[in-house]
């Protein structure tokens, strides 16, 4: 572009680059509260990350206090655009004790964070193997009873399975739960 004052002219020339959206492609929440994101990076220039949806940006991809079994919008973008990648999140911790006694207080394990997540299966078995429940969009908890009856304090065992929103990988999460029921 030329532009002309009628004393002087000065060419002005200037590129346009196409910015490429980054993409989350790996959150690494663990139970401590600590949530680490990777995000492609096609455009190569600084990335900002945030977890408030936008509100605050930061240039560290590491976030501490995160809480747990919460929805978190994750936000990444290319500093100095409006290029951003974005994920809805839940940051999926098991707890390890229900006391179903109607106090609200760890009544339930409720699975409906993670529910609609793409093959997504959950199921709780007893000692002996034996399945006391199985997830289903109609009962996406378990609080401690199977077909009707309330199961005896013991220890039960767990498998959460569904696919991971941001890398797309199988992700399988096992272990136990303390069932204490007054008797």
């Amino acid at each position: 572009m030329t532009i002309n004052n009628g004393v002087c002219t000065k060419v002005f020339t200037t590129q346009v680059i196409q910015a490429i959206i980054p993409e989350i492609i790996n959150v690494n929440y663990n139970e401590n509260g600590t949530m680490i994101l990777t995000a492609s990076n096609p455009s190569n220039g600084s990335l900002e990350y945030s977890i408030d949806n936008g509100v605050t940006w930061q240039n560290s991809n590491v976030f501490s206090n995160v809480p747990r079994n919460i929805v978190v919008s994750i936000r990444v973008r290319v500093k100095n655009t409006s290029c951003v990648g974005f994920l809805e999140y839940f940051t999926f911790v098991m707890q390890n004790v229900i006391t179903p006694n109607g106090d609200n207080i760890n009544d339930m394990i409720d699975l409906r964070g993670v529910l609609k997540y793409k093959d997504f299966k959950a199921s709780i078995f007893d000692r002996y193997g034996k399945e006391v429940y199985k997830a289903s969009s109609l009962q996406p908890y378990w609080d401690g009873y199977f077909q009707g009856k309330r199961l005896p304090t013991a220890s039960y065992w767990y498998q959460v399975s569904f696919e991971d929103p941001a890398s797309k990988k199988p992700a399988v999460k096992t272990g136990w739960i303390l069932l204490k029921n007054l008797e």
